[in-house]
């Protein structure tokens, strides 16, 4: 076969099909987040134009509590889906970074959509709001690029690898607190 056909040079198409599969999981996460922020921001508005009990549904603290945990998760996916997409930027092997991304969101897409139908109440069945394509495309995140179990898997995988041991016998050095941002902050701790 002709050099200018090959996919990768000889020897390095395994690890570029990882980097896809990596690039996948950053685009899986990214689509989550989107599917949830609209879940969100049609939940706030319909609830704004809504009465339950005299008081617009968002006043009533279990539901307000709700979408903000669906805020707040939302917040918590978006900064692991820019991690891992800035790991890709800087052209290095994003697994580590978008396994974790990819699981998070997705979970959190599952979640969201649902809390945020619940805060609507009964209309929040109804076509025109798009909640059945949003839990859709929710359920489709879990599933996409690896299921959330195998992301556990993968992140177990090199968690271990990255501190040394085993599953059954993990090693760190004594103290040292694991995070996902090893290697890559500076001495003030800002991310390099």
């Amino acid at each position: 076969m002709p050099e200018r056909d090959l996919f990768a040079p000889p020897g390095q198409a395994f690890e570029v099909a990882l980097r896809s599969v990596s690039a996948a999981r950053v685009h899986v996460s990214s689509m989550a987040c989107a599917v949830v922020e609209t879940a969100l921001s049609t939940a706030v508005a319909c609830a704004a134009e809504r009465l339950s009990f005299g008081r617009p549904p968002l006043d009533h603290q279990g539901l307000r509590r709700g979408v903000v945990d669906v805020a707040a998760d939302l917040e918590a996916a978006r900064l692991l889906t820019l991690q891992g997409a800035y790991a890709i930027a800087r052209g290095e092997d994003a697994q580590i970074e978008a396994a974790p991304a990819k699981k998070v969101s997705a979970e959190m897409a599952q979640r969201g959509v649902t809390a945020c139908m619940q805060a609507m109440g009964a209309v929040g069945l109804l076509p025109r709001y798009g909640f059945d394509r949003l839990m859709t495309s929710a359920r489709i995140a879990a599933y996409v690029d690896g299921t959330t179990e195998m992301q556990s898997e993968r992140i177990g995988a090199a968690f271990f690898e990255r501190y040394g041991g085993s599953p059954s016998r993990p090693s760190r050095p004594v103290g040292k607190r694991p995070s996902i941002l090893d290697g890559r902050t500076g001495s003030d701790g800002s991310i390099s």
